[in-house]
C-alpha cells in the first residue's frame, strides 16, 4: 500500500491531465442500474482514466492499470487474421514471460478511439513505443515509492476505428502524466476511458474465499459491436490479487473464457483487437494449487460470465437481453454449437425485438447447428426475466398448439429472456447469451464515427425571430437530442460566428466587434451551452483561411458562378447566370462575394463534420461542399468525410411588412421583424400591424393569404406543432385574436430570453472568457486536421 504522501503525489501526477465525470447520471438511466457506486478491489492494483486527446469531444480516452508488483499474466487474443498491432505486441510480452518463466508485466496501457488497427509495420512500432510508455510509468511508480525496480512491461490494447496511426504523442504525454489510485473512482475513471459505442461503463469487482482465504477480482471491459465467440470478443482486463502459477492461470483462463467472453454474442462480427487478460499479483498471500485451483477457475468463470454479460446487456441498439440454454447434450462442445447457432440467428434475434413468439426459428436454428440430433427427444420453452412461469412452446418434438399468445406477449415485452432447449441426449450442457437486434444497431453501424454536426452564423448583432426560429432554436434542441431519433449514436456541435464571412459587406471595426458579441452572448442568452456546444469566433482559427485556399486553387470558376446567390447579385447584368467580367454589375462585386462558398466548404471540412442544419435555401451550399469534397479527393486523395445535410423544419420566417420576403436584420424597416431584444410592448405593436388581409376566418394558405400564413408558421414554430394544427385551435379567432395569440407566444420565448441577454451585456468578461475557452478546443481539432491535409498535399 502506498503512504498517505505517496497516494497524493500519483493523485497530483506528473503533469496536465484531463479529468471527466464519472457520475452515473450521465450515462441511459436504463443502464445505471449496472454501473456499481463502490466496489471491492484486489490489493496491490491502482488504476486512472484520463482525456488524452484521441477523442475530440473532449471525452475519456486513456486508461492505465497498474501493479506495485510483477505479475503472472495470461491472455486470449482475437482469431481475425487481420489481428491489430496491439494483439501482436502483447502476445509477443506474455509469450516472452511465458517462455522465460518470469514475472514481468506490470501495467496494461488502453486507448480509446483508435485501433491501431490494420496499420502495418507502424502500428507495431507505435503499439512497442506505447508499451514503453506504460513502462517508463512503472519506473516511476516504484522510485516514488522508494523500492527496488522489479518487471517493468505493459501490455496496451486499442479500440476505436480502423486504419488510423495512433497519435502517440498525445498518449505518450497522456500515460507520463496519468494519475493513478486504489479507490473506486480511480477504477471507475479507468472504465470510462474504455468506452466507445459503449452506452456505459463496464467494471465489476467481488471478494471470493479460495481454501478460506478471501482473494478479490476486479474487471473492466468495453465492447457494444463486434462481438462473437471465438476470441476473446473486444477488450477486457481482469485483476486479482491471487497467487497462480503460469501454466494453471492460463488453463483456468481458458475455462473461463470458454464459458463467459467467447459464450457471448452481439452480431456475429469479429473485431481485429480483441484481447481479454488475467493479471495476478500475488498480494493477498493466497496461493492457487492443488484444490484451490478448481475452487479458482469455478470463481473466475463466474466472475468473467457475469463481466460479459454487461457487454451483451450494452448491445449496440439492444433492448433484451437473451440467455440460450442447452442441455443434455452428448458433450459440451454439442451443447455450445446450438446454443450458439441460436444466439447468432438474425431471424431469432429480430423476432425478439419484434416481440413475436416465432418458436420455428429457433427450432429451425436447433436442426441447422449441425449436431446429430433425436428430434422426438426436443423440448424447448422461453423463462421470463421475472421467474414467472414458463412458456412451453416444443415437448416431445411437437410444438403445443396454439401458442398461448397473451402469455407470449407478457413475456416478450420484458427486458431479461432465458430459452432452453432440451436435447435429451446426455448430461452436458451450456450457456450464450445474446441481444436482440434492432433498428439501432444498423444506425449506429451505418455511421460509426462520432457524428459532428456544424454551423455558422453571420455577426448581425441580436439575432432577430427568424434566426431564432431557423436556426437557433434547432441548434440548442440538438445539444440534447440524438441526430436521428431511431438512433443513439453520439454527436458534438460546433457552432462559428463566421466573422470572416462578415467581411463581404464592410462595415466599420468598432461595429463588427460589437456585433461579434452581442450574437456571442445572444447564442448563449437563447441555451446554447458552451460546455456542450464549441462556441466560437471563425477569425480566431487560422486553419479556416489556409484550407479555403487549399480548396480554392481545385475548384473552377464555373461552380462559383452557379450559385444562386452570386447570380442575385448579377441581376442587373445582361448575361444573367454567367460570370460576364465586363458587365457594370461584375465590375462592382467584390471577390469575397465570389469567393466565400469555398470559405463556407473550408468551415465544414476543417472539423470533419458530417451533418450541417440548414434550411432549404442553403442545400446548395452543401452540394457545392460535396462537390468540392469529391475533387479534392480525385486530386490529393481521400482525407475528408462528405457531409450531410439537417434540414431545418421550420419554415423561412417572412417579413411582418411584406410575407413575400424573409424576416431580415438588413431590413431598414423594423417593424418588419421580431429583435430577441424587442420589449413586449414593441412585440405586440409590431404583430398587431403585421400585414393581412381581410377575408374572414383563419386558414393556412401561403400563396393565397401570405400575411396570416406567416403568423400561424411563428406560432406553430413556438409551440412545435404544424400550422394545420393551429388552424384547428384558431378556430373562430378574428384577425385582432389571432395575432394576440402571436404574439403572446412570441412574449414567452423572447422575455427570457431578453432578460438573460440583459444580464450577459453586464458580464462581458464571461462572454469572452467562454469564446476564449471555445476557441482553443477548435484550434486543436482544426489544427490537427489541418496537418494532416497539410501533409496530403505536401504542404508538410
Amino acid at each position: 500500500m502506498l503512504s498517505s504522501n505517496l497516494r497524493q503525489l500519483h493523485r497530483l501526477g506528473r503533469g496536465a491531465i484531463n479529468m471527466f465525470s464519472t457520475d452515473a447520471k450521465q450515462f441511459p438511466e436504463a443502464k445505471r442500474r449496472f454501473i456499481p457506486s463502490q466496489g471491492t478491489y484486489p490489493h496491490g492494483f491502482f488504476a486512472g482514466g484520463s482525456h488524452c486527446g484521441i477523442k475530440k469531444n473532449g471525452k475519456a480516452d486513456l486508461a492505465l492499470l497498474v501493479s506495485d508488483r510483477p505479475t503472472t499474466t495470461s491472455a486470449v487474443f482475437t482469431t481475425n487474421q487481420f489481428c491489430a498491432a496491439p494483439v501482436q505486441y502483447d502476445r509477443s510480452v506474455i509469450n516472452g514471460a511465458r517462455d522465460a518463466q518470469e514475472q514481468r508485466v506490470r501495467a496494461v496501457v488502453i486507448n480509446s478511439g483508435c485501433a491501431n488497427a490494420v496499420t502495418g509495420q507502424q502500428g507495431l512500432a507505435d503499439a512497442q513505443e506505447m508499451g514503453e510508455a506504460g513502462a517508463a510509468f512503472v519506473r516511476m511508480f516504484d522510485k516514488e515509492r522508494g523500492v527496488e525496480h522489479e518487471g517493468g512491461e505493459a501490455l496496451v490494447m486499442s479500440t476505436g476505428v480502423i486504419g488510423q496511426r495512433l497519435p502517440l504523442s498525445k498518449i505518450t504525454d497522456g500515460v507520463t502524466a496519468m494519475q493513478v489510485d486504489e479507490t473506486h473512482e480511480a477504477w471507475m475513471r479507468a472504465a470510462v476511458a474504455h468506452m466507445t459505442t459503449d452506452t456505459f461503463p463496464k467494471l465489476l469487482s467481488r471478494q471470493v474465499d479460495i481454501a478460506g482465504q478471501p482473494i478479490h477480482l476486479a474487471g473492466i471491459t468495453k465492447g457494444a459491436g463486434m462481438i462473437h465467440p471465438n476470441m476473446a470478443t473486444l477488450l477486457g482486463t481482469v485483476c486479482t490479487d491471487a497467487s497462480v502459477p503460469q501454466s494453471l492461470l492460463d488453463k483456468a483462463l481458458a475455462h473461463a473464457v470458454a464459458r463467459s467472453f467467447n459464450a457471448i454474442s452481439i452480431d456475429g462480427d469479429m473485431s481485429t483487437n480483441d484481447t481479454i487478460a488475467v493479471i495476478a499479483n500475488g498480494a493477498s498471500g493466497v496461493v492457487v494449487d492443488g484444490a484451490a485451483y478448481e475452487q479458482f477457475t469455478t470463481a473466475l468463470t463466474e466472475f468473467m460470465a457475469d463481466l460479459a454479460s454487461l457487454v451483451v446487456r450494452d448491445g449496440e441498439g439492444a433492448t433484451k437481453f437473451l440467455t440460450i440454454e442447452v442441455t443434455g447434450a452428448r458433450t459440451f462442445a454439442d451443447a455450445k454449437q446450438v446454443a450458439s447457432t441460436i444466439a447468432t440467428s438474425s431471424l431469432v434475434k429480430t423476432a425478439f425485438y419484434g416481440q413475436d413468439a416465432n418458436w420455428g426459428r429457433i427450432l429451425c436454428a436447433v436442426g441447422y447447428a449441425g449436431v446429430a440430433l433425436d428430434t422426438h427427444k426436443v423440448n424447448m420453452a422461453i423463462y421470463p426475466g421475472d421467474n414467472s412461469d414458463p412458456l412451453v412452446l416444443v415437448k416431445g418434438g411437437e410444438p403445443l398448439l396454439p401458442v398461448d399468445e397473451a402469455r407470449a406477449s407478457e413475456i416478450l415485452k420484458q427486458e431479461d429472456m432465458r430459452v432452453r432447449v432440451e436435447l435429451g441426449l446426455g448430461s452436458e450442457e451450456a450457456r450464450m447469451y445474446t441481444c436482440d437486434l434492432s433498428h439501432d444497431y444498423v444506425s449506429i453501424n451505418a455511421d460509426y464515427r462520432v457524428a459532428r454536426v456544424f454551423s455558422g452564423i453571420q455577426p448581425t448583432g441580436v439575432p432577430q425571430l427568424g434566426n431564432y426560429l431557423g436556426s437557433i432554436k434547432n441548434w440548442v434542441t440538438l445539444q440534447s437530442q440524438h441526430l436521428d431519433p431511431a438512433s443513439s449514436q453520439p454527436h458534438d456541435q460546433y457552432i462559428s460566428i463566421v466573422d470572416l464571412h462578415a467581411l463581404t459587406v464592410p462595415r466599420p471595426p468598432a461595429r463588427l466587434r460589437a456585433d461579434t458579441f452581442e450574437m456571442a452572448a445572444s447564442l448563449i442568452a437563447c441555451g446554447i451551452d458552451p460546455s456542450r456546444t464549441v462556441l466560437f469566433r471563425q477569425s480566431t482559427v487560422h486553419a479556416h483561411t489556409q484550407l479555403m485556399w487549399a480548396l480554392a486553387c481545385i475548384t473552377p470558376v464555373g461552380w462559383l458562378n452557379r450559385m444562386t446567390q452570386w447570380k442575385s447579385k448579377l441581376h442587373g447584368s445582361q448575361q444573367y447566370g454567367s460570370l460576364n467580367v465586363h458587365s457594370a454589375a461584375a465590375q462592382s462585386l467584390l471577390t469575397g462575394l465570389f469567393a466565400y462558398p469555398v470559405l463556407m466548404a473550408a468551415d465544414v471540412l476543417l472539423y470533419g463534420a458530417t451533418h450541417i442544419p440548414v434550411g432549404d435555401d442553403q442545400i446548395q451550399h452543401i452540394e457545392f461542399t460535396r462537390d468540392v469534397c469529391d475533387q479534392f479527393h480525385k486530386t490529393y486523395g481521400h482525407v475528408f468525410s462528405a457531409p450531410r445535410v439537417l434540414l431545418s423544419q421550420t419554415k423561412r420566417v417572412m417579413s411582418l411588412k411584406d410575407p413575400l420576403r424573409k424576416m431580415s436584420k438588413s431590413d431598414p424597416n423594423d417593424s418588419s421583424r421580431i429583435n430577441l431584444t424587442d420589449s413586449d410592448d414593441a412585440i405586440i405593436r409590431k404583430i398587431r400591424k403585421a400585414h393581412t388581409d381581410s377575408i374572414q376566418g383563419i386558414s393556412y394558405d401561403p400563396v393565397e393569404r401570405p400575411g396570416i400564413s406567416s403568423l400561424l408558421s411563428i406560432y406553430a414554430a413556438l409551440r412545435d406543432v404544424s400550422p394545420e394544427q393551429v388552424v384547428q385551435e384558431m378556430e373562430g379567432f378574428t384577425n385582432l385574436q389571432m395575432k394576440e395569440a402571436v404574439a403572446s407566444a412570441v412574449i414567452e420565448t423572447v422575455g427570457p430570453i431578453r432578460e438573460h441577454m440583459a444580464r450577459l451585456v453586464d458580464d462581458r468578461g464571461y462572454v469572452e472568457r467562454v469564446l476564449r475557452e471555445n476557441e482553443e478546443k477548435a484550434k486543436s481539432v482544426a489544427e490537427d486536421n489541418w496537418q494532416n491535409i497539410a501533409k496530403c498535399i505536401g504542404l508538410s
